[in-house]
């Protein structure tokens, strides 16, 4: 059984997710399955898609499991599934008994390893349901536990993707300082995954600070991707929009910062609707929500006025879609049923 259970590992590995399934279905009964092998069956079962069997198969992991270690993995692969279905709070309970589990393990490093696999997804699932302060702890959890085993990879990653929280709530100077911690590890020129990220969200945060090396980093991560065959286009598609943002902020700049202006201060926009309205004063006008219209913009800077349909492999993209396009929209959708027809 041995045997079959890293052969059916190799397999994942190189993709081959039902051929693997197939090597493990005689220690996967319906009642009472092998656990390590109902474990590397979950995984298998996940890879295509199956998340209901995985999820019965996990548990069944979990709950049969002798070994601290499966039983930790199995819950960590509930989790996950949990997280992907969008059950957060589930998802971070299992992580818990994951951890119940892990401080079981007697081998110090794989007790640790299991710690920093737990405190990384703890922090992505905290990431998705808006806990930013949370999830930045979870993943400086997750970095000091990685150091302490000397698993560059998993430390790496927890960096990466801990800089990520701090752009997203608004840091980009902590978000910038912990990405140079990352690049400051060699280890990373031999990571591409983790350098594309790397790049690409410190590409982001220098663009929010209004440098322009920013651009610099996009492009590196695109240049990563295309090397490893892996996220081009989604690389690509933010760099041309950060790209894009970028020479329509320098082109607009002194109107921009006009409407900035205008939107700060009162008796700035009370002046300005005066030119229509000279009635109308400071005391005229109350505090409101502002109102925003959805806008391509290409990569020259360019904003584009027209419809935008952009046809891909067994897809359809609605790019740009402006006034009237509530009014056009049964001729949009016509358009689009009649490109998924050709």
């Amino acid at each position: 059984m041995d045997r079959r259970i890293a052969i059916a590992r190799v397999l994942m590995h190189v993709n081959r997710p039902q051929t693997a399934l197939d090597i493990l279905t005689p220690w996967l009964p319906q009642r009472a399955p092998q656990p390590r092998a109902a474990l590397r069956g979950a995984e298998a079962r996940q890879m295509l898609g199956d998340h209901r069997a995985a999820l019965r198969l996990y548990q069944a992991a979990a709950d049969r499991a002798g070994d601290a270690r499966i039983e930790a993995s199995a819950w960590l692969g509930v989790a996950h599934i949990h997280a992907n279905t969008g059950h957060y709070r589930q998802a971070l309970a299992d992580l818990d008994r994951m951890d119940q589990a892990s401080a079981r393990i007697t081998d110090r490093r794989r007790r640790t390893d299991a710690q920093t696999k737990a405190s990384a997804a703890r922090g992505r699932i905290q990431t998705s349901i808006g806990d930013d302060l949370a999830a930045a702890r979870s993943y400086r959890r997750a970095v000091r536990a990685a150091t302490r085993n000397a698993d560059h990879g998993q430390r790496l990653s927890a960096l990466v993707m801990g800089a990520d929280v701090f752009r997203s709530a608004g840091k980009p100077l902590a978000a910038i300082a912990q990405l140079d911690e990352a690049f400051a590890d060699n280890t990373i020129y031999t990571r591409p995954f983790s350098r594309m990220w790397g790049h690409y969200y410190r590409g982001l945060a220098r663009m929010l600070l209004g440098d322009a090396d920013g651009a610099a980093d996009l492009r590196h991560s695109v240049e990563i991707a295309r090397s490893i065959g892996s996220h081009e286009a989604v690389m690509r598609g933010f760099h041309n929009l950060v790209e894009g943002l970028w020479r329509l902020g320098r082109k607009h700049l002194r109107y921009g910062l006009t409407e900035v202006r205008r939107s700060l201060s009162r008796a700035t926009f009370a002046a300005s609707l005066a030119r229509l309205v000279p009635a109308l004063t400071t005391a005229d006008i109350v505090r409101a929500g502002a109102g925003v219209r959805a806008q391509a913009i290409a990569p020259d800077g360019s904003l584009v006025d027209d419809f935008l349909i952009v046809n891909a492999r067994r897809q359809v993209h609605v790019l740009n879609a402006p006034s009237p396009a509530a009014t056009s929209s049964l001729e949009i959708a016509k358009h689009i049923c009649d490109a998924l027809a050709a």
